[in-house]
């Protein structure tokens, strides 16, 4: 058993899962759990792992791996009027964000590492940037602060559901002026208001993404 965090709050909870066991390993507990085999339409390892490991995530919350599909865009939905879900994993957890009220969720995990330093300049706008390198100069800080700016536009973008974004000018996130373990933000897509709420853990950062 590899569940990591569980947090329910009123219109939505999530459940993050720390991949440990094989894909094979994951297969056979969702098997045991629900009765019936589940299978997973990828070849490789690692993508089997990731599969597997978001639906024991999903199971944690009540979520049976046959509600789980997937939108011809390429989401993952559920069936039946279930709700609505999210899902995101990185090298070491895989998150799954559910509300059964709200339609427009997206989630996203990530390692903070210093690939963000190097890609910075293509998802955050040149005054994100300018704003991150004044106050956020020392290097640990600096990829904390830029890991939270890419869940959360990751998380917006799973959110609004359209497709060839721009990264650096259409998600209007409101300044972070103080970096801590766990916060909200706000966040605007058009005329659209989301609410952002993250959390770094170890050496993770996940976010979540709600229509407000």
């Amino acid at each position: 058993m590899s569940l990591f965090r569980m947090v329910h709050q009123e219109d939505y909870a999530v459940a993050i899962w720390r991949l440990e066991e094989s894909s094979a390993e994951l297969s056979s507990s969702l098997a045991s759990q629900w009765g019936q085999a589940v299978l997973c339409p990828y070849p490789n390892e690692k993508r089997q792992q990731e599969f597997f490991a978001c639906r024991m995530a999903a199971s944690a919350l009540d979520i049976k791996p046959e509600q789980i599909d997937k939108h011809p865009q390429g989401w993952p939905i559920l069936k039946n009027e279930g709700g609505f879900i999210s899902f995101s994993h990185c090298k070491h957890f895989a998150a799954v964000l559910y509300s059964n009220t709200q339609a427009n969720i997206g989630i996203d995990i990530e390692l903070i590492s210093e690939r963000f330093i190097k890609v910075a300049s293509r998802y955050l706008s040149p005054q994100e940037w300018e704003d991150v390198q004044v106050r956020f100069s020392e290097k640990k800080e600096m990829m904390r602060i830029l890991c939270l700016y890419w869940t959360a536009k990751e998380a917006l973008f799973k959110a609004v559901h359209s497709q060839n974004i721009d990264f650096q000018q259409a998600f209007q996130i409101e300044p972070i002026e103080q970096l801590t373990d766990e916060g909200s933000l706000n966040a605007l897509f058009g005329q659209q208001q989301y609410h952002l709420h993250y959390r770094f853990e170890e050496d993770f950062c996940y976010c979540i993404c709600i229509a407000a």
